[in-house]
């Protein structure tokens, strides 16, 4: 979209890039690892894989439904995610089936949660969400009377602390007076 510089863009890239090599030499060694001992026992286990007194779960049982709700569930949402935003989203039956039955059982539980909390403002929640990542931290008081959220700036960033203050005060969630 045009939002970043290329030197931001190029770190995004190498940083997707490092995780993706991390992730496969993570599993790497853990293949490594099982293929290892299975294949050259050690004395000190038996000399036997699997070693003696442990059951091994049947692999066509549990792991495989795993393995499929898994699969399936990653299919869905790569599929509801293209009809959605190519604009082929009918609404139909089938529609509403795959994403009941597939889609929604993941986001009940953190439904609950924002339920709880309360209905909030999207762009607050983001706001304060990416700050308590950068530069903000929240602070308990002693006795339990509830929490609060700071924010740290240096001054060079006086702008633009007033500006987050502007916007969360107007909503309410903060003292209309300027820090």
């Amino acid at each position: 979209m045009g939002d970043h510089t290329k030197e931001v863009q190029s770190g995004l890239t190498i940083g997707v890039a490092l995780f993706i090599v991390s992730e496969i030499f993570a599993f790497l060694s853990i293949f490594w690892a099982f293929f290892h001992s299975s294949l050259a026992p050690a004395i000190e286990i038996g000399a036997s894989w699997p070693p003696f007194g442990i059951e091994v779960l049947d692999p066509f049982a549990i792991p495989l439904l795993n393995t499929i709700l898994l699969l399936s569930s990653g299919d869905c949402l790569t599929w509801i995610f293209e009809f959605y935003y190519k604009n082929i989203w009918t609404g139909g039956v089938l529609d509403l089936v795959v994403a009941s039955n597939l889609v929604l059982p993941f986001n009940l539980p953190r439904y609950r949660s924002t339920s709880r909390i309360g209905p909030h403002n999207f762009n607050i929640l983001s706001l304060l969400i990416s700050h308590l990542l950068g530069d903000a931290y929240v602070y308990k008081y002693p006795r339990g009377h509830g929490t609060n959220i700071r924010f740290d700036y240096s001054i060079i960033n006086l702008n633009y602390a007033l500006y987050v203050h502007s916007l969360i005060s107007e909503l309410g969630y903060s003292s209309s007076v300027k820090p």
